[in-house]
Formats: C-alpha cells, structure tokens, sequence
C-alpha cells in the first residue's frame, strides 16, 4: 500500500530539472570534496545573480502585483488617449459622436482590456491554450479591418489616386508612434506571460487605431484600411518576423 503511494506520487510529481540533476550528480560523484565553504560560495554566487537581476529597472515593474500591473497598461492607453484628444483634436468633434465611431472604439477598447488581462496574468494560473490567445490576437487585428470598412462616407481618393498613400501614410505613422508606448510598457510589465509579445503588439495595434478615431475619425474606407487597420497589421506582423529572427539567433 505504502509503495504505491510512492510511486503514483512519484509518477504525479513534477518533472524534473536537467541543469539541476546534473548539478546534484556532479556534486553527488564529488567524493566528499565539497566543503562548507564551497556551499557558501555557490549560495553567495546564486544570491549575487538574484540581486543583480531585481536591481534592473525593469525588475521592478514586474514585481509589481498582477492589477498594479494591469493599471499600469490600461493607464497608458488612456493617458495616449487623452494627449491625443487635446493635442490633435478632430477637426469636427461631432464627427467622433457618430455611433459607427463610439462603438467602434468601444470594441476596440474592450478587446485592447481583454489583451493586457489575459498578458499580465499570474504565473501561478494554468496556461491558456495556445489557441485561445491566437484567437485574441486575430480578432484584434480583425476588429480594426472590420471598423475601417464599416463607414458609409464617400471616399476622398481612391486605390488608384496619385495622392492616396501621401493622405492615408501620416495617419499610419501616427498610429505606429502612437502604439509604441503601449508596445513597450506591456513588455515591460510581461513575467513571461505564454505568447505575451503577440498580446503587447496586438494591444498596441488597437490602441493606435483608438487614437486615430479621436484624431482622424474619416468615413473613407480605403484611407482606413491604409492609414487606420494596417497599424495593428504592422505591429502583429513585425513581432512575429523579429521574433522569429531572434529564435534563429538563438539558435
């Protein structure tokens, strides 16, 4: 009875480190060579590796507790929000107050809310399947196509205009300029959340598209596509390039 308990806690146990087995075998096959002293050594190399690491300012940000955190991200979201509404106002504010404007920047704020949650979750919580964030991401990106193209205005220039790119590119740049932050600060306050570099760029892509609605709340679709939802589409798509040349470099 007893050495069934054992084995299935055994069989149930966590899995085991190899730089630590190995570790304890070089120490087990030492013959006795290890001193106290070189115990103490070996702690006091371990404890200079943990303070060097929580001196760096990012360390910081990341001991923070899961909803510090989580204000720390949306409070940067409205704080560009808010610089952009006094800074560079719309030409019309009534125009922000067409409903196809407020409810899109509602949803986009209630997907840019669920993407900084599900980024700063606990450690402690299991994983969400791999799928479930792709999903987030995806529909991110989606929402802001889907906003772009759900305008009922006449075009001001179309595909095939000499001026198109010269009108539809400094709305993209600001939303590029505008997102960076967000980019940044979710990286900062990310512990190692699963696919947390997709979240920051997918809740920087949306929070770059908000601002541009205060600012640019234009009912023409093929600026909207160029200026507005390819700033989402270039922050997704250049995470997931550099992150795949880092691994290459890691490699």
């Amino acid at each position: 009875m007893t050495d069934n308990a054992s084995q299935n806690a055994q069989d149930t146990g966590p899995e085991s480190d190899p730089e630590l087995d190995s570790l304890l075998h070089a120490v087990g096959e030492a013959d006795g060579d290890v001193t106290g002293d070189d115990l103490d050594s070996m702690f006091s190399a371990a404890m200079g590796t943990v303070e060097e690491d929580e001196a760096k300012p990012a360390q910081w940000f990341r001991s923070r507790s899961t909803l510090v955190r989580r204000v720390m991200a949306i409070g940067a979201f409205v704080f560009i929000c808010m610089m952009t509404a006094i800074a560079m106002p719309p030409p019309d504010w009534s125009s922000v107050q067409e409903p196809r404007v407020l409810l899109g920047m509602l949803a986009l704020t209630v997907l840019f809310g669920a993407a900084v949650v599900v980024a700063t979750r606990p450690l402690q919580l299991p994983e969400l399947p791999r799928w479930k964030v792709v999903t987030l991401a995806t529909l991110s990106v989606a929402a802001t196509f889907v906003l772009a193209v759900t305008v009922s205005g006449e075009p001001a220039a179309g595909p095939d205009h000499g001026s198109f790119w010269a009108h539809a590119s400094p709305c993209m740049y600001m939303g590029l300029l505008a997102g960076i932050p967000v980019y940044g600060i979710a990286r900062l306050l990310d512990r190692g959340t699963f696919l947390a570099p997709l979240l920051a760029a997918a809740a920087a892509g949306l929070a770059g598209n908000v601002a541009l609605q205060i600012h640019c709340p234009m009912a023409d679709p093929w600026h909207n596509l160029a200026g507005h939802a390819s700033v989402a589409l270039v922050f997704v798509g250049g995470m997931l390039l550099l992150e795949r040349f880092l691994a290459r470099t890691r490699a």
